[in-house]
Formats: C-alpha cells, sequence, structure tokens
C-alpha cells in the first residue's frame, strides 16, 4: 500500500506538473493571440493607409492635368491667346494639351491674320475717303465753272441781243 501512495503522490505530481505546463502554453497560447491579433491589426492599418495613399496619388495624377486643361480652355474661350500650354506626358491627357497647344497657335495665326487685314481694310477705306473727297471739290469746280460759263453765256446773249437792237 505504501508504493500505491507514493505512486498516487508521483501520479499526482505528474499531474500538476502537465496541469501547469498546459495552464502555462494556455496562457503563452493566449498572449500569442493578442500579440497576434495586434500585429494583423497593425499590418491591416498599414495597408488601408498605403491603399488609401496610393489612390490618393492615382486620382491626383489623374484631375492635375485635367484641371490644367479645364482652365486653359476656359482662358482660350475667354479670348486670352497668350495661354502658355505646357508639354506633358504621352498619355491622353498630353494628348489633349498638345491639341490645345495647336489650337492656341492657330488662333494666334489667325487673329493675326485678320489684324493685318483690318489694317489693309483701314488704309483701303483711308484711301476711298481721300478720293471721294476729292471727287467732290472736283465736282464743285465743275459746278462753279458750269455756273460762270452759264453766267458768261448769258452776258454774251445779252450783248448780242443789245448788239441786234442798236
Amino acid at each position: 500500500a505504501r508504493h500505491v501512495e507514493i505512486m498516487r503522490k508521483k501520479m499526482e505530481n505528474v499531474m500538476k506538473f502537465a496541469s501547469d505546463k498546459a495552464l502555462l502554453f494556455l496562457t503563452s497560447a493566449q498572449d500569442s493571440e493578442t500579440s497576434s491579433y495586434y500585429i494583423v491589426a497593425a499590418v491591416d492599418l498599414l495597408a488601408i493607409l498605403f491603399a488609401v495613399l496610393i489612390a490618393w496619388w492615382m486620382t491626383t495624377s489623374i484631375t492635375r492635368p485635367v484641371d490644367i486643361a479645364s482652365s486653359l480652355m476656359k482662358r482660350l474661350a475667354e479670348g486670352d491667346l497668350g495661354v502658355d500650354v505646357p508639354d506633358y506626358s504621352d498619355d491622353e491627357l498630353g494628348k489633349l494639351l498638345y491639341a490645345m497647344k495647336e489650337m492656341s497657335g492657330n488662333l494666334k495665326e489667325q487673329m493675326r491674320q485678320l489684324s493685318e487685314g483690318i489694317t489693309v481694310l483701314a488704309g483701303s477705306a483711308a484711301e476711298i475717303s481721300a478720293t471721294t473727297s476729292q471727287f467732290a471739290t472736283t465736282t464743285q469746280q465743275v459746278a462753279a465753272s458750269v455756273n460762270e460759263v452759264m453766267v458768261s453765256m448769258r452776258e454774251v446773249k445779252q450783248t448780242t441781243e443789245l448788239s441786234n437792237e442798236k
């Protein structure tokens, strides 16, 4: 019976040791679970932050050239032909800005040609006005000469009638 008692005590010691080890293992597993939870939460938070930054960068890289193009188009529509259209990338927005640059250059050239045409027309109008003025002066001189001839003819007629009477 003494051996049984010793065995029972040893079994109790082994059971206590196993229970302590199981409790220690459980506590360690729970601590690992908590720290893993915090690590996963931190990684998730960093991933979300990184995704937001990438989305912001992509949105800005698209909207910035669109805003530039819109602003330049508005200035062109208001008649500001001094708009300096910047060179941009080779993507669709860059092609749009390049087309705007060509349009601005074409509008400047057309305005230059129109200005030259207006200058030529103004010169022609001045010449026409001068010619018309000369024509009016000449017409007045001719009218005065015709009037003098008429007066002279009346005088000749009167002289002729007086002569005939005498």
